[in-house]
């Protein structure tokens, strides 16, 4: 996907460099000649928004009493808004997103034959946006904020010992993320191609024998949204 673009990005960002040096070059031009341009709404990507989206999660649980990591994944369904500003060419913005995830972790503790589940049925992201307008047709961006989410670790069955774990933490943490958007022409309309990082802090809880179970949890969300600017 991304070999395919590099024409067409080096095409814009030469344009914009033609553009940004036009009343220079202009003199030099044989005629009179003058540089093709192009017109950007003055703010273009700023206003009001809201976005759907879906995906898909990869990431790994650790756990203190497994001594060691497990995979988790999963799809992603996410509701989302936000609201940018566009200044000249970059584009600053806050948005706030709700995701519900399928998918759980299974691990079994050396010696047991019974295992974990850990799951995070949801999560919560509020952070900022720093995009950079290269076109009408494209932007780039980069994110970044706080996260909050629900893990839920339970047995499957008591192990030989009679222990058993079911508990729920809500953890916090930071998400990281980069991706692209596009409009639908000239339509209220558009869609983002985004990849995120999230990181939780260890949800720490204990079985029904009083010993801990520290869960630290990340996971990679890649999702493609449907946005609407209002």
């Amino acid at each position: 996907m991304f070999p395919s673009r590099l024409p067409r990005l080096a095409a814009l960002a030469l344009t914009t460099a033609l553009l940004a040096s036009g009343p220079a070059l202009a003199a030099d031009l044989p005629g009179g000649m003058t540089l093709p341009t192009f017109s950007l709404s003055p703010d273009h990507w700023g206003g009001i928004y809201d976005q759907i989206g879906l995906g898909g999660r990869f990431g790994h649980v650790e756990e203190r009493d497994v001594n060691g990591t497990t995979a988790i994944n999963g799809l992603v369904g996410s509701y989302g808004f936000g609201f940018g500003k566009q200044f000249n060419h970059v584009v600053l913005g806050v948005e706030a997103d709700f995701m519900a995830n399928s998918g759980t972790s299974d691990s079994t503790p050396p010696g047991q034959t019974v295992s974990n589940k850990v799951s995070n049925p949801w999560l919560g992201t509020l952070r900022m946006r720093l995009g950079y307008d290269v076109g009408r047709h494209f932007l780039p961006y980069i994110s970044g904020g706080l996260a909050l989410g629900q893990i839920k670790v339970q047995s499957s069955s008591p192990d030989s010992n009679g222990a058993e774990t079911n508990y729920d933490k809500l953890a916090s943490g930071l998400i990281v993320g980069t991706g692209v958007e596009v409009p639908f022409g000239t339509s209220r309309w558009g869609m983002k191609a985004e990849y995120d990082f999230v990181r939780l802090s260890p949800a720490d809880g204990y079985n029904n024998q009083g010993a801990l179970v520290a869960t630290h949890f990340d996971e990679n969300i890649g999702r493609i949204l449907l946005v609407h600017r209002f």
